[in-house]
């Protein structure tokens, strides 16, 4: 019962008992979750690793992307996410990775390599994992779950996750049964949760993809090395003609890249009088049956089927050829992104477009088509969307030509405003898709997740 009456004075002594206790109470014991901490100017945290004497901290991730070592995008993306958990002190196994040859080993940065090296263990040689996450490596591909699995799964108290992504409107009766199997299904970006939930998949959720922004950093002073081509182009160290508007492209040769609108809006914009290039960085897969074998022959095909004539004679395109089983460092494509002054690429749908983040994370104005996965980092504030409108919803959407055009000759003609939004674009890619900020969204998601399950269980991940 409360007593009544007057309350009793304070000595100086009590005060200092409580002014103890008080500093006793704030010191988190061994096993606590860690303070929220506000990240420094550059966008980092102090909570690169744990700090309690813990190898990593819970969640244990497992990523299990069915892909080989290569810088395809399901790789790369997971490549990105176990480097970015890895450093914020995260619980991270990704078989794939630590089975890559020692090749494709050596065009990853030290960072890279070196969690790499371990990705085949969870850090503190956890067996199981709690959460799950398996890759559905395109939407008609065998489903990486099967009831069984997910039974096992859940039995064990692990959140079994799809990850999945898709660059049309519609989706799959296979990725529909996928969906329907799996505890939780995790997409890159708002715009497919929408598109899963309306499509039947409820338990989709948007976790985005992460950028190295480490290598992908804004426009360095005296980085101007140009990439070697079949124009000759010198592949060292040179001087960047500064009078020419560089344009540069990525991507595998085939219809969903929009390649005959990137060229047809570039040979619409300019002639061969102008200070402009066009760079191309391509491979042109077999499986895309295309009528030629390689992106030299592509753009002279192009320009045969739009003008009836040879690409010497309109605006330059320069070709810088992707031949199986060879590859560049990771550094080497940040300087090339940096090379450019805008990256275009009038998609007809993305998953994520790396690419496309990378090169806007390098501080080079991104152009691309405003639909499916880019809308997650590009809008008009910090680049310049293409409007891109769908036509047959199999096939994704249909880039503007027309606007595609005048967006480029606006930035030949507009360079200072057009390095003004790269800049906000990399910042924004930082701030929102840095290692740190998605790897704090990805194991945050995890413990949410894990609620399905007892509260001791979510309890030993804390």
């Amino acid at each position: 019962t409360r007593r009544e009456g007057r309350r009793p004075e304070m000595g100086s002594r009590s005060i200092r008992l409580i002014g103890a206790l008080c500093i006793l109470i704030t010191i988190s014991p061994v096993g606590a979750r860690a303070p929220t901490i506000l990240p420094d100017a550059d966008g980092r945290t102090s909570l690169d690793a744990p700090t309690d004497g813990r190898a990593c901290h819970g969640p244990h991730i497992e990523l299990g992307v069915g892909v080989g070592c290569d810088f395809s995008g399901f790789f790369t993306e997971a490549l990105g996410l176990h480097v970015a958990l890895a450093a914020r002190g995260t619980c991270v196994r990704t078989p794939t990775l630590s089975r890559c040859e020692p090749a494709l080993r050596g065009l990853l940065t030290p960072h890279e390599r070196e969690a790499a090296s371990t990705a085949g263990r969870f850090q503190d040689d956890a067996s199981q994992p709690d959460v799950d996450v398996r890759w559905h490596n395109g939407e008609d591909a065998p489903c990486p779950w099967e009831r069984d699995s997910v039974r096992e799964a859940e039995a064990r108290g692990t959140l079994a996750v799809l990850r999945s992504m898709t660059e049309k409107v519609v989706l799959s009766d296979t990725l529909r049964r996928c969906c329907a199997l799996v505890h939780e299904t995790w997409v890159p970006t708002e715009w497919h949760r929408k598109l899963y939930r309306r499509e039947g998949c409820p338990n989709a959720r948007a976790l985005p993809e992460a950028v190295d922004d480490r290598i992908f950093r804004g426009k360095i002073p005296g980085d101007e090395r140009v990439h070697h081509s079949d124009s000759g182009a010198d592949s060292g160290a040179a001087s960047l003609d500064y009078k020419k508007t560089v344009f540069l492209s990525v991507f595998q040769w085939q219809h969903r890249k929009g390649p005959d609108a990137l060229l047809k809006a570039y040979w619409n914009a300019f002639d061969a009088n102008d200070d402009v290039v066009l760079r191309i960085r391509a491979k042109v897969p077999g499986w895309a049956h295309n009528p030629f074998r390689t992106a030299k022959d592509g753009v002279k095909h192009w320009a045969r089927a739009l003008w009836n004539t040879s690409p010497t004679k309109l605006a330059a395109v320069e070709v810088i050829e992707v031949i199986d089983g060879e590859d560049v460092t990771r550094e080497d494509m940040a300087s090339m992104y940096r090379s450019a002054h805008a990256f275009v690429l009038p998609s007809r749908g993305e998953g994520w477009c790396l690419p496309c983040a990378e090169a806007m994370a390098s501080g080079t104005l991104l152009i691309a088509s405003d639909f499916s996965g880019t809308t997650a980092f590009a809008d008009s504030t910090n680049s310049l969307p293409v409007q891109c409108k769908v036509i047959k919803a199999e096939r994704g959407c249909e880039p503007d030509v027309e606007g595609l055009a005048w967006r480029l000759r606006w930035t030949h003609d507009h360079r200072a405003e057009a390095a003004a939004l790269g800049e906000k674009g990399a910042d924004d890619i930082r701030v929102k898709f840095g290692m740190s900020a998605v790897a704090r969204l990805w194991a945050e998601e995890g413990r949410r997740g894990l609620g399905r399950f007892d509260a001791r269980r979510l309890a030993d991940v804390d």
